[in-house]
C-alpha cells in the first residue's frame, strides 16, 4: 500500500460525506438533527442506512444546540433534564457546497450585509477528518453507521465508520491486475493503472516536499493533482473534475470502473455467456391452433436438440426402440452415454438392433411432444421474456406460438 502525506477523499463516498456534514455542527461536531421536527417520527422509522441518512439530513437545525446554565457554587453534580441539550456551541451553521473542479468543500458563512456578505473557507479531507473525530459515537449509530473505528473481524459486520470514507492509505493491486503490454517478447508499455499509481507516488512525494519547505501557495495545486489521480483509480469519468487523468499521448486512462462496466467490460464481455449449447434460433410465427403453454418446434430442430434421459427398468423398452430408429428418423436418438462415461454416436453404428441398454446409461433422444423447453425472445427485458413451454413438433422451419403469448415477449 501507499501511505498518503495527508488524508484524501474517497470519490465513491463523497456525496455521503456531504450529507453527513449537514447533520453535524462544523465547529464542535454536535448533532444537528431536530428531534422536535414534525417529520422526525417518520424519518426515525427508516431503518435502511442508505435512506436513513438522506432523510435525517433534511430535518437538521440551522443553528447548533446550546445549553447555557449557571451551576450553583460548590455543587459537585450538575443535573439537567435533557442531557442531549447540555452542550453545544450555539453557532449558526454555514452552507456546505462542493468545491469546483476538485473533491473538497466550501464552507460558506453568511456574515450579514453589515459585515460584507459571505465568508468562505476551503475544507480539504484533513479538515473533515478532524471534525469526524469530534463526533459522538452515538450519533454515528443513530445515522446507521458503525461507532467502532477499528472493527474486530471476529464480530459480525454492522457497517463502516465514516472515518473510513476518508483515505489515509491506498492499496496497490498485484501485477496480474495491471499486466504490462508486451510486443515481440519485450515489455512495450505499462498498464494504465500502473501509470496512475506512478503519478500518485510522484505527487505524494512532491506534496511532502512542499509542506516541509513551507511553500503553502503551491500546496493546493499539488494536492488537487494527487486527489485527481487517487479518484482516477476507481473512476476516471467523474464529474467532480473537469480534467481527467491522461497518458502522455493525451488518451484518457482506464480506471477500474471502466474495466468492469459496459458492453466490453469484464462482466458482459468475458463473464456473461454469449452462446449456449442445445439451443436453436428461428423466426416466430403466430398460430391460433397452438395452446397458450405450447410452442411449435420444427421437426429438424427436434431431431438436432436432444434430451438426456436415463435408462431405468420402466423406460428401457421405449428408449431401446428410439435407439434402433437412430438419428435420421423422428422420434429417434443421437447418442448413448455408457455408465463408464463413453459416448457412442448412433450415426456411426450400423447394427443398432444389437445394442443393449443397461440401466444407468443415458440416451440423448430427440425432442418429443410434451417436453418442456425454455423459450426466449431478445431483448430479455424482464423475467417474462424467458418462459417454459410444452413442445409440439410441427413441419416447416419457424417457431409457432399462440397469439395470446406474444405480449410478454414483446413480439
Amino acid at each position: 500500500h501507499i501511505e498518503l502525506v495527508e488524508p484524501m477523499f474517497n470519490v465513491c463516498y463523497f456525496k455521503i460525506i456531504m450529507m453527513i456534514l449537514r447533520t453535524i455542527c462544523k465547529n464542535c461536531g454536535r448533532s444537528l438533527i431536530d428531534r422536535s421536527h414534525p417529520n422526525f417520527p417518520a424519518a426515525n422509522r427508516v431503518k435502511n442506512p442508505r435512506f436513513r441518512l438522506r432523510t435525517m439530513a433534511k430535518i437538521c437545525r440551522s443553528r447548533c444546540f446550546g445549553y447555557q446554565r449557571q451551576v450553583a457554587p460548590q455543587s459537585e453534580i450538575d443535573t439537567v433534564d435533557s442531557p442531549e441539550e447540555s452542550y453545544g456551541c450555539s453557532r449558526k451553521q454555514p452552507r456546505v457546497k462542493r468545491t469546483d473542479n476538485t473533491l473538497g468543500f466550501d464552507i460558506v458563512y453568511d456574515s450579514g450585509a453589515q459585515k460584507g456578505g459571505v465568508e468562505t473557507f476551503k475544507w480539504v479531507a484533513a479538515d473533515v477528518l478532524r471534525l469526524f473525530e469530534k463526533v459522538d459515537p452515538a450519533h454515528w449509530e443513530f445515522l446507521g453507521f458503525s461507532s467502532e473505528r477499528f472493527r474486530d473481524p471476529r464480530k459480525p459486520f454492522h457497517g463502516n465508520h465514516p472515518i473510513e470514507f476518508i483515505l489515509q492509505s491506498i492499496p496497490v493491486p498485484p501485477l496480474h491486475v495491471r499486466p504490462s503490454v508486451i510486443f515481440g517478447g519485450v515489455a512495450a508499455s505499462e498498464d494504465d493503472l500502473t501509470h496512475i499509481y506512478t503519478s500518485i507516488i510522484k505527487y505524494n512525494k512532491e506534496l511532502y516536499q512542499k509542506k516541509e519547505s513551507g511553500l503553502l501557495h503551491e500546496i493546493t495545486a499539488v494536492r488537487m493533482q494527487l486527489q485527481l489521480y487517487i479518484a482516477a483509480i476507481v473512476n476516471n469519468n467523474t464529474s467532480y473534475f473537469r480534467k481527467k487523468a491522461t497518458s502522455r499521448q493525451g488518451r484518457q486512462m482506464k480506471s477500474i470502473s471502466d474495466r468492469l462496466k459496459g458492453k466490453f467490460g469484464r462482466v458482459r464481455q468475458h463473464l456473461m455467456g454469449k452462446r449456449v449449447e442445445f439451443c436453436a434460433r428461428s423466426v416466430i410465427t403466430g398460430d391460433p391452433c397452438m395452446e397458450v403453454d405450447q410452442v411449435g418446434i420444427p421437426k429438424s430442430v427436434a431431431m438436432t436438440l436432444t434430451f438426456p434421459e436415463r435408462v431405468t427398468p420402466f423406460n428401457q423398452q421405449r428408449l431401446t426402440s428410439l435407439v434402433q430408429k437412430g438419428p435420421d428418423v423422428h422420434p429417434g436418438a443421437n447418442f448413448i452415454i455408457q455408465p463408464n462415461g463413453d459416448r457412442v454416436s448412433l450415426k456411426n453404428v450400423r447394427s443398432r438392433e444389437k445394442l443393449l441398454l443397461a440401466p444407468g446409461s443415458i440416451v440423448e433422444r430427440h425432442l418429443l411432444n410434451g417436453d418442456v423447453v425454455l423459450f426466449n425472445r431478445q431483448p430479455t427485458l424482464h423475467r417474462m421474456s424467458m418462459m417454459g413451454h410444452r413442445v409440439r413438433i410441427l413441419p416447416h422451419n419457424t417457431f409457432r406460438m399462440n397469439l395470446s403469448t406474444t405480449t410478454p415477449y414483446n413480439a
